[in-house]
């Protein structure tokens, strides 16, 4: 228990609730209003800093913390992969507020959209995470980058809209798409969290 407390204070706080809270905002804002307002772009950024805020939980900025409590990768990574339940929480209290009285994307559609891309970002953030002790500040960026992106230009739009978030160019591709996302991203974060020391 010690161990685990110790892992726990190791994380890189100050960016997480940073970007877990600004997101949520941002994804709130965007959420509440009309889909046809450019404001809904602030959705696609508040959606960014929060993949941004789960790549970031995975640091292990303190190596004193680690060698106190000497765990596996996979039960590090497992224990602070867990905290993406704040910024999951935070977005769908954040959504469901804004969306009181609206209409528009269901919000399965748009937790469905959060889901996926927070298991990419804990994927790729896993992944780097083996040869690198603080991937946030790789991950974290480079995500927040390709999501903007994706956003405010939707490259696909015209076969298949990747994150159409609140908007209604919502197709049964797109929830197919961020399925496969959240399914894949969760077995390769099991995958890149395995070591040795799991034997």
């Amino acid at each position: 228990m010690r161990g685990r407390a110790a892992l726990l204070r190791g994380v890189p706080w100050p960016p997480v609730l940073f970007l877990t809270g600004g997101g949520a905002t941002l994804l709130g804002v965007g959420a509440a209003v009309p889909s046809t307002s450019p404001a809904t772009r602030l959705a696609g950024a508040g959606l960014a800093l929060l993949a941004a805020g789960s790549a970031w939980s995975l640091d292990e900025p303190a190596a004193a913390a680690v060698d106190a409590a000497p765990c596996s990768l996979k039960v590090r990574n497992l224990l602070r992969g867990s905290m993406i339940g704040l910024p999951v929480a935070l977005s769908a209290l954040a959504v469901v507020l804004a969306r009181i009285g609206q209409s528009g994307a269901p919000f399965w559609r748009l937790q469905l959209q959060i889901l996926g891309v927070l298991a990419v970002a804990v994927a790729a953030t896993a992944c780097v995470r083996r040869s690198y002790p603080t991937p946030g500040e790789l991950v974290g960026p480079t995500l927040a980058l390709v999501i903007v992106g994706f956003s405010a230009f939707d490259p696909l739009a015209r076969w298949l809209p990747i994150l159409p978030l609140v908007s209604d160019r919502y197709s049964a591709g797109t929830s197919a798409v961020w399925v496969l996302a959240t399914g894949a991203g969760l077995v390769i974060f099991l995958r890149a969290s395995r070591d040795r020391l799991d034997l």
